[in-house]
């Protein structure tokens, strides 16, 4: 193997470990900056989703109190007995639940009866309407919403439940009426979680990771993935676990089902409004994904480039070497010379000034010198010959 080859494959074999070299590190700094933005990015929207629950939770608890305050500021006349809470408070149910955008308005009694306006009245074409009490198999004083209101003396709000009405998941919000030291009755108001599905609906698009919100008992009520809706699994129960280790929305790693993912959640606890965990949660190998292809592209044109610049550095090598294909020419002919093999040698035909011309003139100067000595050499031997 010549030294211009040996020269040429060092070199490259240099070139190419030090760019894939540099690929990688540059491959694994970018999936780290990758997974800072992308738990930073979903901070950011866990953070706006959060705000807007809280700020519908509160919108709901304005209108409620509304409704209650106007209910209690009513004459006790007014409110002395079922038949005058159905007069008079039956026909502002309707106006409130239409101006708040609620599923219903109503209120519950203490004879286990209901005055509501809700979706089913407006499809009948009635303001309100009563329902339940004894005799039938709905006791509106063992409802969730009428009982903890009640319990509590202030406002409340369920956990995720069933509408006794649709029949669809909803939240309930409850205030206790008292008037003159007198229980009047539970009003409440009732919110469907697709109104509150529609914020993670409009994430969807634009979120490759799943976020979605855990109840009391780790069940996801809303969520970009409609599939795990109401579904239980130990995994939730890991996150919640892990959410409470951790401050709000710094980020950890879990596995699901064998698939390392990055999660990030936020605990709420208030005293008035019902506790969820909001969670972000993705997969790592989701996130690094990009970056892995743009690295495997960058090592590819790294070695390509490698190929190029050794076949460059090749031909600049064969060039720049060439001439000392001239000085070992040179050198094998002075030997063969000095070794009689040749009865003469030309000098070395190199006019470079840099080392190698240097080489090629103390060569030549040794050629002419050891020319220069055989031939006296020869002449001293004819002229002993001759005598």
């Amino acid at each position: 193997m010549s030294i211009k080859i040996k020269v040429v494959l060092v070199s490259s074999i240099i070139s190419v470990i030090a760019m894939i070299t540099l690929s990688i590190i540059s491959m694994i700094m970018n999936k780290q900056v990758a997974i800072e933005s992308t738990i930073t990015a979903q901070a950011n929207k866990l953070q706006v989703v959060d705000m807007l629950i809280m700020e519908q939770n509160e919108s709901i608890k304005t209108s409620l109190l509304a409704l209650a305050k106007e209910i209690s500021e009513m004459p006790i006349s007014y409110l002395d007995s079922k038949e005058n809470i159905i007069q008079n408070v039956g026909p502002l149910l309707k106006l409130h639940k239409d101006s708040s955008g609620l599923v219903a308005s109503y209120i519950g009694l203490p004879t286990g009866e209901v005055v509501e306006s809700a979706t089913n009245t407006d499809k009948a074409g009635i303001p309100f309407q009563v329902r339940g009490g004894q005799g039938t198999d709905y006791m509106v004083n063992t409802r969730d919403w009428y009982v903890g209101a009640a319990k509590k003396n202030g406002f409340y709000q369920t956990e995720v439940m069933v509408d006794s009405i649709t029949g669809k998941l909803s939240f309930s919000y409850g205030f206790p009426i008292v008037k003159n030291g007198r229980f009047i009755g539970v009003v409440g108001v009732d919110i469907l979680l697709n109104d509150v599905q529609k914020y993670f609906e409009a994430l969807k698009a634009h979120n490759k990771g799943g976020i979605f919100a855990l109840d009391s008992t780790n069940t996801p009520f809303v969520a970009t993935d409609n599939s795990i809706l109401m579904q239980k699994n130990s995994l939730y129960d890991e996150i919640s676990k892990m959410s409470q280790q951790t401050k709000d929305f710094e980020a950890f790693n879990i596995i699901d089902n064998g698939i390392n993912k990055v999660a990030q959640c936020k605990s709420f606890e208030h005293p008035e409004f019902a506790n969820y965990t909001l969670c972000s949660l993705e997969s790592v190998e989701d996130i690094e994904a990009p970056i892995m292809h743009i690295s495997y592209i960058q090592i590819g044109i790294s070695v390509i480039f490698s190929i190029l610049v050794s076949l460059i550095l090749y031909i600049v090598i064969n060039i720049v070497l060439r001439s000392l294909d001239f000085i070992s020419q040179g050198l094998f002919r002075f030997f063969r010379f000095l070794n009689h093999e040749e009865k003469s040698i030309e000098l070395i035909s190199l006019k470079s000034k840099d080392e190698i011309g240097a080489m090629a003139m103390a060569i030549n100067e040794n050629i002419e010198k050891t020319r220069k000595g055989l031939e006296q050499d020869s002449h001293v031997v004819k002229e002993v010959v001759y005598i």
